[in-house]
């Protein structure tokens, strides 16, 4: 078995090495270094190359840099006198600011005061909350992410479109979710790009290196959220950031299905049917067409599998129908509360079973793929092709029964370990 792994895991997978030498040595003195070491301590059972050499010196700090310190420093002095003035408020003999004026109020939103109050507050009984604990403890899978942001996104507009009337100020909709996601991400993208390489060193940190240099060329693709449309030579800027660029556009594109479902009921659910089912053709065609691995698989890697496949949308917003179609469903019982309220034990067992084999078939059903004998197979054939075109759909599936489930008052422990308050501070933070 152990043989196995070693032979079929890419080195980017297995433990890593690095080690520190005099100055004086060269890349060949490393390279013999290493062979010594694998001969004589590690014997068959690991292989070694030197893919770098850095030194321990650190480039000068240039504008950019300086320009991510002020903006650092002045979000700290913010938060200092936006927990001042918040203490201030709580502990004086006049009690809290009853109407705090607008600057006021910008100010108290830096507060570590009421932050941390927030934070650590019951949680409210609501499909938010919920949702946030499932994605923090139920499912290894990053498709859990989309499908609850789907769900939340229809749920939420729908209910908005029912105050409203049915207007719907589509520019605000997405400006709104802009400016909420942006200003803490292009924080990140701008500390990787100036002060990160600053934060530590070792034979490894020339990876944040190359992060670096990347961001400080391609920041503008994360901030566009276009970076997992982009292609690129090496790899882009935060590579982690290909998710927030799909549930952007997803969002964005959202509304059309989302609306016909509130204005026409009928019409709304076919365009909806007809989404689903190109969720399924396009992945599957496009796996069989480009010969690419129904799912990622480490043991066969093929080159530009990530950009070339994995973070794109057409591939992965099957998720998001699902979840758009389980946050339907919640809003017709929310505005019919007789719906599903009574639902047969039979129906419940039976969903229960269907969803846990759902999620075991998705995951070990792709076993197959990983055996290197069956490398033409994993590429070429039809049930590949099918297997890249169904399997993100039936786990979401899977995910949206154990939402509904637990909503309607049918999730038993599991919905009461996924509403642990020590799940709270972090569902929080989410």
């Amino acid at each position: 078995m152990i043989e196995y792994i070693l032979s079929s895991t890419p080195p980017t997978m297995l433990p890593l090495m690095g080690t520190c030498l005099p100055s004086s040595c060269s890349d060949e003195d490393a390279q013999q270094f290493f062979n010594n070491l694998h001969t004589k301590i590690f014997q068959d059972w690991t292989g070694q190359a030197v893919e770098a050499c850095t030194v321990e010196e650190k480039p000068p700090l240039d504008a950019a840099d300086y320009c991510m310190i002020v903006v650092l420093a002045s979000i700290a002095a913010l938060c200092i006198v936006g927990t001042a003035v918040d203490v201030q408020s709580v502990y004086s003999t006049e009690g809290k600011l009853s109407k705090p004026g607008k600057f006021t109020k910008i100010i108290l939103a830096f507060s570590f005061y009421t932050n941390t109050k927030k934070f650590l507050m019951d949680l409210k009984k609501s499909l938010t909350d919920m949702s946030l604990a499932l994605v923090l403890n139920g499912t290894p899978s990053v498709d859990t992410f989309f499908t609850l942001s789907g769900a939340l996104v229809a749920y939420n507009l729908l209910k908005e479109l029912d105050k409203r009337k049915g207007k719907f100020n589509y520019f605000m909709f997405v400006i709104h979710r802009y400016l909420r996601l942006t200003p803490t991400y292009a924080i990140v993208i701008g500390l990787t790009a100036t002060l990160v390489p600053y934060f530590g060193n070792g034979p490894y940190w020339f990876g944040v290196e190359e992060d670096n240099a990347n961001c400080r060329k391609y920041w503008w693709h994360n901030l566009l959220y276009v970076n997992n449309l982009v292609k690129y030579e090496a790899r882009m800027c935060y590579s982690e950031s290909w998710y927030l660029a799909n549930d952007m556009q997803f969002f964005v594109l959202s509304p059309l299905l989302i609306y016909p479902l509130w204005r026409f009921k009928f019409i709304g659910m076919g365009t909806t049917c007809l989404a689903a089912i190109a969720s399924i053709v396009v992945p599957a065609v496009v796996t069989h067409q480009m010969e690419w691995a129904p799912t990622v698989i480490y043991s066969i890697p093929r080159k530009n599998y990530f950009q070339g496949y994995y973070m794109k949308p057409w591939n992965r917003f099957g998720t998001y129908v699902v979840g758009i179609i389980l946050g339907y469903i919640l809003y017709l019982r929310l505005k019919n509360p007789t719906k599903f309220k009574s639902i047969p034990k039979v129906v419940v067992i039976v969903g229960w079973i269907l969803s846990t084999f759902l999620v075991l078939g998705v995951i070990f059903g792709g076993m197959y793929y990983f055996d290197p004998e069956n490398e033409e197979e994993t590429f070429t054939s039809a049930h590949s092709a099918i297997y890249a075109g169904i399997h993100r759909q039936v786990f979401s599936i899977s995910i949206a029964w154990i939402v509904f489930a637990c909503v309607t008052g049918n999730g038993g422990w599991v919905n009461s370990f996924l509403s642990w308050k020590v799940f709270m501070p972090l569902g929080r933070l989410t």
